[in-house]
């Protein structure tokens, strides 16, 4: 073992070579981050780290659909690219498998006839174990970063020359290829790579490296031939892999200015010995961190618009019809048909009462057997109609009419499912949640968790999960595989009248007797947000699958438009002689229906 202090005389040397290549992959890179934001649909996402999981599964979906045809292509016409004897067939076909992984290739040096036989030997040897060190910081099997290194590829070296032909390979899975050309005095570091938004290989070359005289000058210092050799070795080998380094950080943070940065640290770990003046590689880190901030600029910037955009969206919304039900019964619910024409109304003792949702015709009475209906719902083909109420029978009016029994005590609330078989869940006053089966007509779970009533209860849009709110304080989530149940969320500190799911499945709201609305992650359990405002018990809650917006209504005789992510209330309605008892949007989210004590249906449009 010897001194490593000798590489304190290539500061300078480290500046010269690889300044030129950091910069120009920086000016490469830069801007990428924007140009994905501004094609990306942001859809219902708000805030910044929903942008990010928004453009990473843009990017992974686009890759599988190239990585396909890809295959198809490499299948048809490898042969005519004549790589054999430079690829592997079957490693290429592996490495289009690598999806959401960025591949850094390393090719065997280029070495003319007359490099000195210490670096002809030694080199192609020392290569193969290039990737080792980065591996202890950058890992295959990170699913958010995942990093894939190869150093034996290629069967021989690689150059400029094939960088386009390699593209046309491997365009779908974002590459870096490192290579090293060497003659008897000369060396050169080269990089070539592309992304998603690449039309061909980006290729940058370092200056050319006299090693020759850097050999000279290990010897003038007092190191022998063979440690001189040795240092000119390594030195090839350490800014290959602080290259590869920096160009993996820059690229993530290209797509993700949440990235940690590994760069700082393994270039720390690397480089101890080689840079005694931290200041030449501290303004690369600061380089790094700088794109990260602007990218979080950016990205608040586009939030704080899509926060305006959506005030003055909401408060587009108008009353397109006003309709009066029969009699002046109070509404206890509403569902809207499948085909957004009709709205069904369950009005107590005068039945179900439907009406056109534009001409305000009402188009049919259904009584059940002069109970009172409280809970109503439309099947998924809108051919029947399902009412429940105060005798703890489930009654299906359409083609065949037919009575689903089992409950103890009053009905509250039904929802519906079209996943597989269609499925009725039905909430009730005697504690339990049942589950039917309406293709079959039969009972298929009890859910008995609840110790009180059961007042509300939704699925979820994907039809796996099924949540349920009660008398007993909490809302529980429950799993329609295996029947058990997912969370229990306590918090509230009176009955939980109503829950509802987000468009995307991953937040529950729950609204309160406690007039708290409280948002869950269904994956996680965890509380998000309480949602204040309201001066009396929730009523009924519903969220716009046009995404951002959740609307709540309460005995106060408000209506709220919460932006559910920030957990702002951007809209209140006021109802001067009665409170909103039922609220639903139709399918597409361009109209809201609410229902009221008085007997007030009112249609609502986003003008």
């Amino acid at each position: 073992m010897y001194d490593r202090s000798y590489f304190y005389s290539c500061e300078n040397l480290f500046y010269e070579l690889l300044n030129p290549i950091f910069m120009s992959i920086r000016d490469n890179i830069y801007g990428l981050f924007q140009d994905r934001i501004s094609d990306l649909d942001s859809g219902n996402f708000v805030n910044r780290e929903e942008y990010i999981y928004l453009l990473r599964q843009t990017i992974r979906e686009y890759q599988e659909s190239q990585i396909k045809l890809k295959l198809i292509e490499i299948d048809a016409q490898w042969d005519l690219h004549h790589w054999q004897g430079i690829l592997s067939r079957k490693e290429t076909e592996n490495l289009l498998g690598k999806k959401d992984t960025l591949l850094i290739l390393f090719s065997p040096p280029e070495l003319s006839p007359d490099v000195p036989p210490s670096i002809q030997n030694n080199l192609p040897i020392e290569f193969k174990s290039i990737k080792d060190k980065l591996k202890l910081f950058y890992s295959e099997k990170d699913y958010n970063y995942g990093v894939k290194f190869y150093t034996d590829y290629f069967k021989k070296p690689v150059g400029d020359i094939y960088l386009e032909q390699l593209y046309s390979i491997l365009s779908p899975v974002p590459t870096a290829v490192f290579y090293t050309d060497i003659t008897d005095y000369n060396c050169r570091f080269s990089l070539g790579f592309w992304n998603d938004k690449s039309y061909e290989p980006t290729i940058i070359s370092s200056p050319l490296w006299n090693w020759e005289k850097t050999f000279n000058k290990f010897l003038k210092i007092g190191l022998d031939e063979k440690q001189s050799f040795r240092a000119i070795r390594e030195l090839i080998i350490i800014y290959n892999q602080l290259l590869a380094s920096y160009f993996i950080d820059t690229f993530y943070v290209s797509i993700d200015p949440y990235y940690p940065l590994k760069f700082p640290i393994f270039t720390t770990h690397l480089a101890k010995e080689l840079i005694r003046n931290k200041e030449c590689v501290e303004c690369y880190f600061l380089q790094l961190k700088q794109m990260q901030e602007e990218e979080l600029i950016i990205l608040e910037e586009i939030a704080q618009k899509k926060e305006q955009n959506l005030k003055g969206n909401v408060n587009q919304w108008k009353v397109l019809n006003t309709i009066k039900v029969r009699g002046d019964y109070p509404i206890y619910s509403i569902a809207i048909h499948p085909n957004d024409d009709i709205i069904a109304s369950a009005c107590g003792y005068d039945g179900i009462q439907e009406f056109d949702i534009y001409s305000g015709e009402l188009l049919n009475i259904t009584m059940s057997n002069h109970h009172s209906v409280i809970a109503v719902a439309y099947d998924c083909s809108g051919e029947s109609l399902i009412c429940g109420g105060g005798k703890q029978t489930i009654y299906v009016h359409g083609k065949a009419k037919y009575k689903l029994v089992g409950h103890t005590n009053a009905v509250k609330a039904l929802a519906v499912s079209c996943r597989d078989n269609i499925l009725i869940a039905s909430a009730s006053y005697d504690s339990t949640v049942r589950l039917w089966d309406l293709t079959n007509k039969k009972l298929a779970k009890v859910f008995k968790r609840h110790t009180k009533g059961v007042y509300g209860l939704a699925f979820s849009p994907d039809g796996t999960m099924l949540a349920t709110g009660g008398g007993d304080y909490t809302a529980k989530l429950w799993s329609l595989t295996d029947y058990k149940v997912i969370h229990d969320f306590k918090g509230h500190f009176n009955s939980v009248l109503s829950v509802a799911f987000s468009p995307d499945g991953k937040i529950l709201a729950t609204g309160s007797m406690d007039k708290m609305i409280r948002l869950w992650n269904t994956e996680t359990g965890e509380l998000i947000n309480t949602l204040m405002g309201h001066s009396f018990w929730i009523e009924s809650l519903a969220f716009n699958p046009q995404g951002m917006i959740l609307v709540s209504s309460s005995n106060d005789k408000t209506i709220k438009f919460w932006n559910y992510i920030s957990g702002e209330c951007i809209r209140t309605i006021t109802q001067k002689d009665s409170w909103i008892s039922a609220i639903a949007f139709n399918r597409d989210g361009s109209l809201l229906v609410t229902g009221s004590n008085n007997g007030i249906i009112k249609v609502w449009q986003n003008h």
